[in-house]
């Protein structure tokens, strides 16, 4: 197989009767050198494709190239991703109607001269510059766009871009500006922003996405969006963003603000003006503000929920935000997960949840972890859990939580609990009488660290492990709990039950006299300082135990233990098994 490098062409290769040079080299992906200086082009209409793909090519003349009679450019030059540089000083481009992905691509390419471009016919520039990753600057300021259609990602990845004057830009016909400026991630102005005219916009995420060094956008009254339906990672990733002004911004027709200002890590402030900044269209507000640390506070009390059905982790991250202002509008009837909603939102101290309607929630997972100074949640009745399946880490580090009521909670189908009140180590009681745990399939530590934890209200016959597959660590560190009836609890599929009453050093009543555990197989440090149990009743516990380490150790006060069908055949290890349980005597 041959490797074409290079090919020349003479003044006999006569082209000045040819119109269509559309894919002349197209995809030949080993030619490094093409000598074409001599074509006469002044009757070609079309070069698209001409040199798409020729991901090697280092060097071609095309500077007597005449194109006064070109109406298409469209990939013109497509992944030459190792020219450097082109001289394209006598381009006419008086009427050219296509320049999609016209430099699409050309990684290497350093400097650009388009100062002499008439784009006055011109109506798509998708991607025109779109991954030229080493280009420094651009002169467009005699591009004429006004009847441009298309803008979507036209300069999206140009990584080395830091300045850009659009001021000469008319918008007034665009219809696609999505991901025009996504992946700058070192430009810092764009001029002629204020006078970008959006009335015919119908897209427009992620226009901003990932611009790391934006501090300032400057958006005009013509900023409008009101065609737009999706505003989705808009502004994600503009970290260096610090105040925005969007009270332009009619969002009547919006679907969707998912991650519109997510991980906007220096903003705060964001203004809208409340009657045109409308949400009874958007399905998705997931991870709208996630990651937004610097914010205080957040009015969104003129938001509607009407068509929201995805508002998992919408304030996740926003580790400063001490207030958020709802209303009764925004009720969220129709919401499906609300999984990591307020998550990690360290300085909330109360939330006041009673306008909270909700009845179609599957997902809630991490919903209010790491709220660690968050004192008081309000729910209703209103706030209905029937179909939930998902409470994994719910009420994770939640260390000032005082005062939960959750009554009302319907646990029937959930069946994940795993670190469900982690370490919410100001908990002194809760009430959990109406869970029925009979789909429940993880219970890993459940209450560990709820250090002030004295009473755990249950109804034994609802409170059950049918499904548990592992109780490790689930009330470890709960030194306070007086007592705990758990006789329903049979640990029939369990195969651990390691550090499960761990350092409960206050507990002098436990009832867990039905707990068979045939599967379970580690045991270790089960009971393990445990100082006021007298008694351990395990009479029905058959374990195929191999760990057993530590597994009563430091039960200064248990005189009493039936452990009489553990099957111990396959043990590995007793190491302090009984240590300092000095007062046991059968």
């Amino acid at each position: 197989m041959y490797k074409i490098e290079f090919i020349s062409f003479g003044y006999a290769f006569d082209t000045s009767n040819v119109k269509n040079m559309e894919g002349m080299f197209s995809r030949n992906e080993f030619l490094i050198l093409i000598e074409c200086s001599k074509f006469n082009t002044e009757n070609v209409e079309t070069f698209e494709n001409f040199l798409s793909g020729c991901d090697s090519l280092q060097k071609i003349d095309v500077s007597n190239f005449r194109t006064s009679s070109a109406k298409n450019m469209k990939q013109m030059f497509h992944s030459c991703k190792f020219l450097t540089s082109l001289n394209l000083t006598n381009f006419d481009t008086s009427k050219v109607t296509d320049m999609y992905a016209m430099f699409f691509d050309m990684t290497n390419l350093i400097s650009l001269d388009l100062s002499h471009f008439n784009t006055r016919n011109v109506k798509n520039m998708f991607g025109m510059f779109y991954n030229c990753k080493s280009i420094t600057s651009l002169d467009l300021s005699r591009f004429n766009t006004e009847n441009v259609i298309d803008l979507s990602g036209m300069f999206k990845n140009c990584l080395e871009l830091k300045n850009l004057d659009l001021s000469s830009f008319n918008t007034k016909n665009v219809k696609e500006m999505n991901n025009m400026f996504e992946g700058c991630i070192n430009l810092e102005n764009i001029l002629g922003l204020d006078y970008f005219n959006t009335y015919k916009v119908q897209n427009i995420n992620n226009m901003f996405k990932d611009c790391k060094n934006i501090k300032n956008l400057n958006f005009g009254k013509d900023f409008t969006i009101e065609k737009a339906e999706d505003l989705g990672f808009f502004f994600s990733g503009c970290n260096q963003l610090q105040k925005l002004d969007l009270t332009s911004f009619n969002t009547k027709n919006i679907e969707s603000m998912e991650s519109m200002f997510e991980n906007c890590e220096s903003l705060t402030s964001i203004l809208i003006d409340p009657t045109k900044f409308i949400t009874s269209s958007v399905s998705s507000m997931k991870n709208m503000f996630k990651g937004c640390s610097k914010l205080t506070s957040l009015d969104i009390s003129s938001f509607s929920s009407d068509a929201l059905i995805n508002i998992e982790q919408m304030f996740w991250g926003c580790t400063n935000l001490a207030k958020i202002n709802f209303s009764n509008k925004f009720n969220l009837k129709n919401i499906e997960s609300m999984a990591g909603l307020f998550a990690f939102n360290k300085y909330l101290t109360s939330l006041d949840l009673s306008n909270f309607n909700i009845k179609y929630v599957f997902e809630m997972n991490s919903l209010f972890e790491g709220c660690e100074m968050l004192k008081t949640i309000k729910f209703s009745e209103n706030f209905n859990t029937d179909r939930v399946y998902n409470m994994e880490r719910m009420f994770f580090g939640c260390k000032n939580l005082n005062d939960l009521d959750i009554s009302m909670f319907n646990v029937e189908r959930v069946y994940n609990m795993r670190q469900m009140f982690k370490d919410c180590s100001k908990l002194s009681s809760i009430d959990l009488t109406r869970f029925r745990t009979t789909s429940v399939d993880n219970m890993v530590e459940m209450f560990s660290g709820c250090t002030s934890l004295r009473t755990i209200q249950l109804m034994p016959y609802y409170f059950v492990s049918d499904q548990v597959a592992s109780f490790e660590k689930m009330f470890y560190n709960c030194k306070r709990l007086i007592s705990l009836d758990i006789s329903n609890f049979n640990g029939l599929v369990s195969l651990s039950t390691a550090s499960m009453f761990e350092n409960c050093e206050s507990l002098l009543d436990l009832r867990i006299n039905n707990f068979i555990g045939s599967e379970v197989i580690n045991m270790n440090s089960m009971f393990k300082g445990c100082r006021l149990l007298r008694k351990i009743d395990l009479r029905e516990f058959r374990g195929k135990i191999q760990y057993m380490e530590n597994a009563f150790s430091h039960c200064d006060n248990l005189v009493s233990l039936d452990i009489s069908k553990l099957y111990t055949r396959e043990i590995k290890s007793l190491y302090n098994l009984f240590s300092y349980c000095n007062l046991l005597v059968h």
